[in-house]
């Protein structure tokens, strides 16, 4: 049996896996080394026959669609590590009005953000994520957790509640912002055009963000190119494996006295079967 915590914000995800993962400890002797490597590897090769058998064909579309979840997975993490309902971010959309260079226009994204700090005086944690618009042009959806700038966001008069319990938010109904008359990020800008909104802190953000990374991953301009940029002190995800070591973790700080938002049981590759939880967490 093998564990693994994963916090991410107000959240903890607890894996719990049926195997261990391969261990390979390196040694002195090289060719000793690889010997036991290779042996290792064959024993946990036939350990997992039955269950790879039981898999589809891996295909390069399909290992690509698993690049896609893990990646997705973990640039979701990042952002909800962030999200917070006490520090909401402002959401901003940075248009060029032409410019198709990749290259160009991450230099004038980050000359964007230098311009705003001097502007403001105050530090501007971001998250950014690139698009290439239907007519060509390069678009940035970002999270600003910059609490003086939430002020120049519109905000939305009208909401609803979704099926799933969720809100819904009407963005054609808005209370302009600050931006809306003096345009001080869009001249702070000077590439096209500034689009920003107040947010409530949602975790409902993240999965706005994940969109359109996963367009920009199956967007073939974008192959070898980073989807996403953030940055330097914007928190990540905190992970914690090794089942002593998360018993410890789950027994000091009480975890298991939190609510349970979600659960599940599903098969993995090449680690059996997983139990997984998400558990809300308050650290207070």
């Amino acid at each position: 049996m093998y564990e693994k915590l994963i916090q991410t914000g107000d959240y903890i995800e607890h894996f719990v896996f049926e195997k261990t993962p391969l261990i390979i400890k390196r040694r002195r002797n090289k060719e000793h080394h690889v010997r036991l490597h290779d042996r290792r590897y064959s024993q946990f090769l036939k350990r997992s026959t039955k269950q790879k058998k039981s898999t589809k064909k891996s295909t390069p579309k399909r290992r690509r669609q698993d690049n896609l979840h893990r990646a997705t997975k973990q640039f979701n993490r990042i952002v909800q590590s962030n999200v917070s309902e006490q520090n909401p971010p402002l959401l901003l959309s940075a248009t060029f009005a032409r410019c198709k260079d990749l290259e160009f226009a991450t230099k004038e994204w980050k000359k964007f953000i230098r311009k705003t700090k001097a502007h403001f005086g105050i530090d501007v944690p971001y998250i950014a994520v690139t698009e290439f618009q239907k007519r060509g042009d390069i678009h940035f959806h970002a999270l600003i957790f910059a609490p003086l700038l939430l002020e120049y966001g519109d905000t939305i008069k009208d909401t609803y509640k979704l099926p799933n319990g969720r809100t819904g938010y009407n963005y054609r109904t808005r209370t302009p912002g600050r931006e809306r008359t003096d345009r001080t990020l869009s001249l702070l800008w000077g590439n096209g055009f500034i689009d920003c909104l107040k947010t409530d802190g949602g975790p409902g953000l993240s999965y706005y963000l994940s969109k359109y990374f996963a367009k920009a991953f199956n967007d073939n301009r974008m192959r070898g190119k980073k989807l996403y940029t953030t940055s330097k002190n914007i928190e990540r995800p905190r992970t914690l494996s090794g089942t002593k070591a998360v018993h410890l973790a789950i027994e000091t700080l009480e975890i298991n006295k939190n609510p349970i938002v979600f659960k599940d049981t599903f098969d993995t590759l090449w680690l059996g079967k997983c139990s997984y939880k998400k558990i809300k967490f308050n650290d207070n």
